[in-house]
């Protein structure tokens, strides 16, 4: 009988938890979940899951907090979940986890580009719907992207992407 991996996704919103479960069971992992730190910590500490998948934003304590407490005693894999996008945030986990001097890219100045396309449609990655649009800057505004740069790069980040 093979033993199966055991996930715990930290993740407070149960739709996204489920989703990610059924996901990792449907390719044979044993998965646990919370929605909450303290519970994760129990769990954590009783179950010393093979890999953790942990969201930041936690009702009851932030994420970071329990990436340090994990590196107290184990070298489990975290890989973080969330939403944050601000690279201050992204220097803090990776600094909590132990991974001190990790290089961090940021995709700062993100613009349309017809350049893709062949290659999304060859890979059928093509979005199933809507466009790209509403998170693309305006090529004319290049003081936008200047600043969104010098902001990665006061948040942490050591390679910009444009």
């Amino acid at each position: 009988m093979k033993i199966k991996e055991k996930i715990l996704i930290i993740e407070d919103e149960a739709n996204i938890s489920s989703f990610i479960a059924a996901v990792l069971e449907a390719n044979d992992y044993d998965t646990m979940a919370s929605p909450t730190g303290s519970k994760a910590i129990t769990m954590i500490t009783s179950h010393c899951p093979d890999l953790i998948l942990l969201d930041l934003g936690l009702p009851d304590m932030d994420g970071i907090s329990i990436i340090r407490f994990v590196r107290e005693w184990s070298t489990c894999p975290i890989i973080v979940i969330s939403a944050r996008n601000h690279e201050r945030d992204k220097v803090e986990a990776l600094d909590a986890g132990g991974f001190a001097m990790t290089p961090i890219m940021a995709y700062s100045a993100k613009y349309a580009s017809a350049f893709y396309g062949p290659f999304r449609a060859a890979a059928g990655s093509a979005p199933a719907f809507g466009d790209r649009r509403g998170y693309q800057m305006d090529p004319h505004n290049r003081r936008e992207a200047l600043r969104e740069c010098a902001l990665d790069v006061s948040e942490g980040a050591d390679i910009l992407m444009v």
